[in-house]
């Protein structure tokens, strides 16, 4: 059976008013439209070598290794020897033999300057060294007899600076890090292997506590030599200036979630910065860890960076550290951190931004103007899968549809808006955000062609039909398997050989009925197939191609090589170019260049074209995705097979809610333009019409819950009529009509709307963050749309009016706000009047149309904020309301109801009402505050949300009407800053 999985509530209506004639679009569509790069999800790698005072040298993928300057970010290419020198510098010894005298070139690679440092006979270069010093040691053989520092001078031969006080017995020394101050060296003697610090500024070499050893991690800081053991626990250091001091020990705080035991670290001031491993599987697709900063010795841990390149640390000589990081791949960059002043923690600010790296494209479709495409634009190494519109004049942005671990090569548009893909050995098609169709296949294979329900999956020399709706449990989702690898599909209909050579014939998938043998005139037996409408594509191995055209009966020869078929035409990858051919003609024309493919064409990964919507969709040397329409004459838009349900049943439908609507799909072999439906009754009164200005790609999607008018309707039959018009289509010519019927069965939908159910309060929309609607104050004559159907857990489509707790706050100018039904006229009604500066809060009931409410600002400037409180249902269920005679339940200053006391900051009190009621509505007063704040009233024993009911400041009073859940007969009311008093009068209830 073909699954579908929901994971959540998303669904609505697309609703259009207006005449009842399809409108058509003002201005025509573009001929091409690009979309950008999405860019991968794991940044550019970019492996930092070591900092100099003008720049810093690295290999970054893609470009190579490279020394940047930071002020332009000019790359200039270096070798090997350059990338492993330090400080922006690199040096090289001349090749004499050892008993003579040798050169040591020290060279800038910012300026490329150099100098030359000459070393006598029989002296060993430690390699050591900076801008104008060279280190070098003598030995007798198997010890250090003498250490020297050579500086070049102006003219003539260099400075000599012998290192005094060495250690006695000593091996030659390694160099282990090294800056332009100094170096850290190993050396072994009589009682041991130690770390010393040469200090090039006193010529002197000094041991380093046994702590810091070499089989640590060692760090030369600017200010501090550090040291941690491999999965250690704790960072050992000293100051550089007093190497022999007792060592500081920074105990590391331990490993959380996904981190590893390893550490990385370095210093920048007084301050550790470090890094923890990732483990797997997340070091596969991250580039590092978080960094973060601690005093050493201990102390608060800051967060500077959420990613950064794992083991990317490098020191510049002003002391600052340089580190490859960021948010995320699109904000990835080299940045310097530097030391905080008075105690504060270090600073991070962008040095070189990291150009993204290019998506890699794991999948191409397009059907009725609907691109979509797979990358590897996610985390945890999952791939996204995305679609954009591009049928309308101004195309949408790419919406993330699904994820997906790890699907298999191949991506098919289903025409009507969807797409499919194999993972694993089931066939998925993403129908919302949170839903999932799902077909079972025999094992895995590649999806190469699909329309509508069904797609065909090729393994091997094995070709199998997956049924995308197939609800029956015993019915397999695969209902034909062919053994000859040529199949192509249109609508219901699997073309493929027939028995005799050169001739094919067509399958219908929903009749069982084998049409009649058509001769394709290839007087061979083909090995791919590919079916548009009134076009046949066949080809016979490499040897031969063509397209036959099923109206005149007479084909074309077209080029060979791997192509698709379109409306009217053939595209194919030759070289460096996409190549049409007209298959009226079979003239053959240059259509795009396309880079060459790194495997086969690149069919259906880097070009694909639309059989539904007579466009090309290729991907450049940018990554960036072309769609280019085709300007050929296309066939007249004609109705596919389309999965119309005969029947909306409420029978054994279960809960408060039942989510249950008719949910027809009508598919088209072009993309749908403007379209309106109507649904009427047995008098032919219409009692539901809906409409939009654009299908979804070659096809119609809708949904109705069985209402007219917000009322429910009585069982029977019902009659429907769909008119569209295909996109740049012109009524009446190009509009087609469907009718049909749809039986409403089980409905007990009778009485008017207004049932009501209570909700614990929750926040929906807040102007200032961007919830629900676009981040920003309304402005005057402003209006906002917010959706409530769904949100909140409220259900999709059976929401009549809602009750809100709306807020304005920070307005800019006296003025009123209106809260109206969506796509209605405002009018001079207002919910809340305010003052300049004044923050004024009101219960607003108010009707739901489309699944949406508006907001009107009337002058300056204001920010919006809307709690839900509850909604009244369009079925029955809910509670009812009773008014009463008011009457006082609560009163803090008399201890009525609650303790006798005002209700403290963060403080709550809680009233016991009864367990007879579901929702009380209250007029709720806050009196003598000592600080503004506000008070949110909701369900005992449930978790307070960030909703608020009465807003107010220092000694105001202020009333505000509540109506707010019963749970275990038991309201609770919060303050959050100041103290207050507070009193509640009821008004009415509410009761099952």
């Amino acid at each position: 059976m073909a699954a579908t999985t929901a994971f959540g509530i998303a669904a609505g209506l697309c609703v259009a008013g207006g005449a009842a004639t399809p409108a058509v679009a003002d201005e025509p569509a573009a001929t091409e439209i690009v979309v950008p790069d999405p860019g991968s999800y794991t940044p550019r790698e970019d492996l930092l070598k070591h900092a100099g005072a003008t720049g810093y040298a690295h290999t970054l993928q893609g470009t190579g290794t490279v020394w940047t300057d930071y002020a332009t970010g000019t790359h200039t290419p270096i070798g090997a020897e350059q990338a492993a020198g330090h400080s922006g510098l690199s040096a090289a010894i001349s090749g004499e033999p050892f008993d003579q005298p040798r050169t040591v070139t020290v060279s800038d690679l910012a300026t490329k300057a150099q100098k030359t440092i000459t070393l006598p006979g029989r002296h060993i270069w430690a390699k050591a060294y900076n801008a104008d010093t060279a280190v070098s040691y003598t030995t007798d053989g198997s010890k250090v007899v003498s250490l020297s520092l050579w500086q070049a001078a102006a003219e003539g031969a260099p400075v000599e600076r012998p290192v005094a006080e060495l250690p006695a017995a000593i091996t030659p020394l390694v160099v282990l890090e090294q800056d332009t101050k100094g170096a850290l060296v190993r050396v072994k003697s009589a009682d041991g292997v130690h770390v010393y610090l040469l200090d090039y500024a006193t010529a002197t070499l000094k041991r380093l506590p046994d702590v810091i050893n070499p089989g640590n991690f060692l760090v030369l800081g600017d200010r501090h030599v550090v040291a941690h053991a491999p999965f250690g626990e704790q960072v050992f250091s000293v100051p550089r200036d007093n190497p022999a001091a007792s060592p500081v020990t920074t105990p590391l705080p331990a490993a959380t979630g996904t981190e590893g035991p390893g550490t990385l670290f370095t210093v920048v001031g007084d301050s550790l910065l470090f890094q923890r491993t990732l483990t797997y599987p997340h070091n596969d697709f991250e580039r590092g860890n978080s960094v973060r900063a601690m005093p050493l010795g201990g102390g608060t841990v800051t967060e500077l960076l959420w990613r950064a390149e794992e083991d990317g640390f490098v020191i510049a000589p002003d002391g600052s550290v340089l580190v490859a990081g960021g948010d995320r791949a699109r904000d990835w960059a080299v940045r310097r951190i530097t030391a905080g002043t008075g105690g504060a923690a270090p600073q991070v600010a962008s040095v070189t931004k990291i150009p993204q790296f290019p998506a890699t494209y794991r999948g191409l479709a397009l059907g009725g103007g609907r691109l979509s495409y797979l990358a590897d634009t996610e985390s945890y190494g999952m791939t996204g899968l995305y679609d954009v519109d591009t049928t309308s004049v101004f195309p949408t942005t790419a919406r993330l549809r699904t994820k997906a671990i790890s699907p298999r090569p191949g991506l098919v548009s289903l025409g009507d808006g969807y797409t499919a893909y194999q993972e694993g050995n089931a066939l998925y098609s993403p129908l919302t955000d949170t839903s999932m169709r799902r077909a079972s296949l025999p094992g895995p294979g590649e999806v190469v062609d699909a329309a509508g329900r069904y797609a065909l999956v090729r393994s091997g020399s094995t070709i199998w039909v997956a049924d995308l709706e197939n609800h029956h449990v015993s019915t397999p989702d695969v209902p034909l398997t062919l053994t000859d690898p040529a199949a192509a599909l249109w609508d219901a209909k699997v073309w493929k050989p027939a028995a005799a050579v050169g001739q094919v014939n067509s399958y219908d998938l929903t009749t069982k009925a084998t049409s009649a043998p058509v001769d394709l005139g290839s007087g061979c037996k083909p090995t791919e197939l590919q079916a548009v409408g009134r076009w046949l594509y066949w080809a016979c191995g490499a040897g031969k191609a063509g397209v036959h055209d099923l109206t005149l009966k007479k084909g074309v020869t077209v080029p060979t090589g791997e192509a698709l078929l379109g409306d009217g035409f053939v595209v194919r990858h030759e070289g460096d170019k996409l190549r049409l051919t007209d298959a009226a003609t079979g003239q053959t024309t240059d259509f795009a260049d396309l880079p060459a493919s790194a495997s086969g064409s690149g069919r259906r990964a880097t070009w694909t074209v639309d059989k539904f919507g007579g466009d090309v969709a290729y991907v450049d040397a940018q990554s960036r995705i072309h769609v280019r329409k085709v300007e050929l004459p296309r066939q007249p838009m004609t109705a596919l097979r389309s999965s119309v349900p005969p029947v909306l049943s409420f029978t054994d439908q279960v809960g408060l809610e039942p989510e249950v609507s008719w949910s027809p799909v009508w598919r088209f072999s072009r993309p749908v333009g403007p379209w309106r439906i109507e649904v009427k009754d047995r008098n032919g009164q219409i009692v539901h019409s809906t409409g939009g200005s654009v299908g979804d790609g070659a096809g119609v999607e809708t949904k109705w819950n069985g209402t007219g008018a917000g009322r429910g309707l009585l069982d029977g039959d019902y009659t429907w009529s769909l008119r569209v018009l295909p996109v740049g289509g012109v009524a009446p010519g190009d509009e087609r009509t469907l009718t049909g019927t749809v039986r409403l069965e089980g409905s007990s939908l009778t009485s008017d709307r207004g049932t009501y159910v209570p909700i614990t309060p929750t926040r929906i929309m807040d102007t200032r963050s961007g919830l629900g609607v676009p981040q920003g104050k309304l402005g005057a004559g402003g209006w906002a749309r917010l959706k409530v159907a769904g949100a909140a857990g409220l259900p999709s489509l059976t929401v009549a009016s809602v009750v809100l707790n709306v807020t304005a706050t920070n307005p800019t100018a006296s003025s009123f706000v209106s809260v109206y039904p969506d796509g209605t006229p405002v009018t001079s009604a207002s919910n809340l009047n305010f003052k300049a500066g004044r923050t004024v809060s009101n219960l607003v009931k108010v009707p739901v149309v489309n699944g949406y409410v508006d907001f009107y600002n009337k002058s300056g400037e204001v920010d919006l904020v809307a709690d839900i409180a509850g909604y009244y249902s369009s079925r029955s269920g809910g509670s009812t309301y009773q008014p009463v005679t008011p009457r006082r339940l609560m009163d803090t200053r008399a201890g009525l109801g609650v303790p006798k006391a005002k209700v403290g900051a963060g403080g709550t009190v809680t009233l016991t009402v009864g367990t007879k009621y579901t929702a009380l509505a209250m007029n709720v007063t806050a009196t003598n505050p000592t600080a503004s704040g506000f008070v949110s009233v909701y369900p005992y024993g449930t978790q307070r949300t960030s909703a608020s009911n009465l807003n107010f400041t220092a000694g105001q009073t202020i009333p505000n009407l509540v109506v707010v859940p019963v749970k275990d007969g038991k309201i609770t009311f919060y303050n959050h800053a100041g103290t207050v008093d507070l009193i509640a009068d009821v008004a009415g209830y509410y009761t099952h």
